[in-house]
């Protein structure tokens, strides 16, 4: 063969090459559709995805990827305002797909349904997305990243696998009433000191709840606006910089948030556990969100109710908590020596009958704290330094 006709054929080669590289590089082809452009509040909003003709995409349930709605806010795409959605591919939750880079495939088309529903950051709680525009955004992985060179956690070069974003046109949930008119112009404020003024002066004005919620995702100024409207409706007046102010001003509203107000977090326990007290309902133990708050929750309405039976439901229902803590408040509380004897925890039994000890002034109960325990000689030291 010709050294020309080899050339020619190398040439030929290293273009294929490239082209084909290019081709399988080169962003997907993929659509994401809003069956309308403008939707009732409170109207379903299905969203349908369409993914490359030839190439497949990638989506991974621990790295990034599926699809999110976001909403304009001050006229800019907040992420804060995210909201994730659950796609139904085939018939199937995209979920069984979850793993690390799962391949959706070309030429397929999915769906996704929202109810115009937001969750709220630091619970499961729901309430309605307010008017305002939005638009779908889709994140997808042309093929399953790899790091090629590395050096410790870090990756030097890798293949080039970066995420790719795909976006539906915008669409509007409308405003039907002059308040949620008033409500779509407070999120249209750039500024996010005037945006959430704006909504607690509406808020206030409506006396409504509700509204406050459009605060999130800082929880903080939600509650403070709820509290607000509930002080107006009950003339609540006293010193806010106060420990018993605000207990009372959380017992009075029934806004155990309130308690959060305070900054010593041994004054907001104490706090947590008034208001449960106070309330003996554990569906409001069921909102907190978080461990701690809810730990200290069931135990108030343990100590109300006198039952360590509460205990051991607030551990079946979060088995990241332990029963033991509530165990030993309830018993501290009640000065019950046999709630102590309930504790798991070798080293808590033993301070549960210490405090109980100290508390009752009574050193008797010394006694029958462990002889290898630390709490035996402090408890039996804390009665010889009182005499």
């Amino acid at each position: 063969m010709a050294t020309k006709t080899k050339i020619l054929i190398g040439i030929l080669i290293t273009i294929i090459i490239v082209i084909s590289g290019r081709w399988w590089t080169w962003q997907r082809i993929i659509s994401v559709i809003t069956e309308k452009t403008e939707y009732e509040r409170n109207e379903e909003v299905i969203i349908t995805v369409k993914t490359d003709p030839y190439r497949s995409i990638y989506y991974s349930g621990t790295g990034g990827g599926g699809c999110y709605i976001r909403q304009k806010v001050g006229g800019l795409w907040d992420m804060s305002y995210i909201i994730s959605l659950v796609p139904y591919y085939e018939g199937r939750n995209i979920e069984a797909y979850r793993g690390k880079y799962r391949e959706i495939g070309s030429n397929k088309t999915f769906s996704y349904r929202w109810n115009q529903k937001r969750t709220k950051w630091s619970s499961n709680e729901e309430y309605l997305a307010s008017p305002g525009v939005y638009r779908v955004t889709c994140l997808y992985y042309p093929y399953p990243w790899k790091c090629i060179i590395g050096i410790g956690a870090d990756c030097i070069i890798d293949n080039l696998a970066n995420i790719e974003e795909y976006h539906s046109e915008e669409f509007r949930i409308k405003a039907r009433t002059s308040e949620e008119i008033k409500l779509e112009k407070c999120i249209n404020f750039s500024e996010v000191t005037e945006r959430e003024n704006c909504i607690k002066t509406l808020a206030l004005e409506k006396k409504d709840e509700y509204l406050c919620q459009y605060l999130q995702p800082k929880e903080s100024k939600e509650v403070e606006c709820r509290v607000f409207i509930k002080m107006a409706d009950k003339e609540i007046s006293c010193d806010k910089e106060k420990k018993e102010c605000i207990e009372k001003i959380a017992i009075e509203t029934g806004e155990i948030k309130a308690c959060d107000f305070l900054q010593d977090e041994k004054d907001r326990k104490e706090c947590y556990i008034a208001v449960s007290i106070n309330k003996n309902d554990l569906g409001i133990c069921k909102k907190l969100g978080s461990y701690t708050f809810t730990e200290w929750c069931y135990t108030g309405i343990a100590v109300k109710r006198n039952d360590p039976r509460i205990c051991d439901e607030m551990e079946h229902d979060y088995e990241y908590l332990d029963k033991d803590a509530c165990l030993m408040d309830l018993a501290v509380s009640t000065g019950n020596l046999d709630y102590c004897k309930m504790i798991r925890k070798w080293s808590a039994f033993n301070e549960c009958l210490y405090r109980i000890a100290i508390n009752k002034n009574d050193p008797k109960i010394c006694q029958y704290i462990d002889e290898n325990s630390y709490f035996r000689e402090k408890c039996h030291g804390e009665f010889r330094a009182s005499y």
